[in-house]
């Protein structure tokens, strides 16, 4: 119950887990300064990068839940399918990326925080996992997924607020033609280097394209991340195929 969640979780909250656990810091800073310096060929191509891997990842989970449908965990899973080198191996592969992971996220959210109310970002470094660990620990990995949940709720309040405000109310933009003119203005005053005509509003962006494939190659690095693999375990076999397809569409 405890790591597993009885594997009973419903197709609506793994898909919250998918959509939370792959918004990271980087996840809104980085497609924000690639919108910026690529315009909407850069936006496109980090989330097109990160949606290839989740489609992938959806495999695996499925997989997972049809060769090892009692696993408590994936390492579990690995022990038994390579032996003790490879467990040994996959262990430190996991702590690597989590310990980088979670810089990210601390280190990010942090900033964020600090840039809204002023806090000290080393207060926010320490006391942003405070939370964190308090619900991890009583309620396993069930509270972790409710939360999920919750932080799916609050990004999509706050990107809905943003779209709505920028494109109905803003006194600057306020519509979606006044945002097209300048960002054509824009264009002619500053090019974007490597696009077609230095617009913003292109997909024929030269270097929008090669960070794309980077990205796109640098995302299989989650195919080490347990606790991606864990919340695939809590699912119910039925709710696997649609919960992360749902997940990787939001």
């Amino acid at each position: 119950m405890f790591m597993t969640a009885k594997r009973s979780v419903s197709t609506g909250l793994v898909a919250s887990a998918v959509v939370s656990s792959w918004t990271i810091a980087a996840t809104l800073l980085t497609s924000s300064t690639w919108a910026f310096e690529y315009g909407v060929s850069g936006a496109y191509y980090y989330g097109a990068g990160a949606t290839v891997q989740i489609f992938v990842f959806a495999v695996a989970a499925i997989e997972l839940k049809r060769r090892a449908p009692g696993a408590h965990t994936f390492l579990e899973v690995a022990r038994l399918r390579y032996g003790v080198a490879g467990h040994v191996i996959f262990i430190l592969y996991s702590t690597i990326y989590a310990i980088i992971n979670c810089v990210n996220i601390l280190v990010g959210g942090s900033a964020v925080f600090t840039a809204l109310t002023g806090m000290n970002v080393i207060a926010g470094v320490w006391l942003l996992p405070v939370g964190v660990v308090i619900y991890t620990l009583t309620g396993g990995i069930k509270a972790t997924i409710l939360t999920d949940y919750s932080h799916t709720i609050i990004i999509y309040a706050m990107v809905l607020a943003g779209l709505f405000v920028v494109y109905t109310s803003n006194d600057v933009l306020g519509s979606p033609d006044k945002v097209y003119d300048l960002l054509r203005e824009q264009a002619k005053i500053s090019p974007v280097d490597g696009n077609a005509g230095g617009e913003y509003l292109t997909m024929r962006s030269q270097d929008g394209v090669l960070l794309g494939v980077v990205f796109w190659c640098a995302v299989f690095g989650t195919t080490i991340d347990v606790q991606l693999f864990q919340k695939a375990i809590t699912a119910d076999p039925v709710s696997t195929l649609p919960g992360y397809m749902i997940g990787c569409l939001a």
